[in-house]
């Protein structure tokens, strides 16, 4: 369980390290490039806070081993964000594939990204 939670903050954190990168990126000159950063910020919020509520509801299932882990109102959380998540991915794709395509960088589907 120390393994799962220590990789589950560990992803946290990079997220959270995404995110700063994502809020600084210069986005101006790409068309939509305003909504598609707001995109992929949503995105890595989301998934952030989703990494966060499920290493929370594994701590805290650590800590007292009752009930169901799935029933936690953490793990619920955590499903919320996922889905969220997802979503918000989904619509940065649209915005970035097309952008990438322009430019000759690498279109992207939401298992790669």
């Amino acid at each position: 369980m120390e393994d799962a939670l220590e990789t589950m903050n560990d992803q946290a954190e990079e997220r959270g390290a995404q995110l700063d990168t994502a809020r600084g990126l210069e986005v101006d000159a790409l068309e939509d490039g305003a909504t598609l950063q707001e995109h992929l910020i949503a995105f890595l919020e989301a998934s952030k806070s989703a990494d966060e509520a499920y290493y929370e509801a594994g701590r805290s299932y650590g800590m007292d081993c009752y009930g169901e882990l799935a029933d936690r109102d953490e793990t619920q959380s955590g499903h919320q964000y996922s889905e969220t998540a997802v979503s918000e991915k989904t619509a940065f794709l649209e915005f970035w594939n097309p952008v990438a395509a322009t430019y000759g960088l690498t279109e992207r589907s939401s298992e790669e990204v």
